[in-house]
């Protein structure tokens, strides 16, 4: 079992925050981590610099 479906199914107070990933980056069950990382990668990653002070 993955770490994912292990939190989902436990109750945790991360589930809302693995759903909401899991939906944006289209995860496939039974997908390969490299290949989940690689979607995931670009959801957070920040898309702009910070601005300057």
């Amino acid at each position: 079992m993955d770490i994912s479906a292990w939190l989902r199914d436990h109750d945790s107070a991360l589930q809302p925050i693995i759903a909401r990933w899991t939906n944006e980056a289209d995860f496939v069950r039974g997908e390969p981590a490299d290949a989940r990382l690689d979607k995931l990668e670009p959801l957070l990653l920040p898309s702009a610099p910070p601005p300057k002070s």
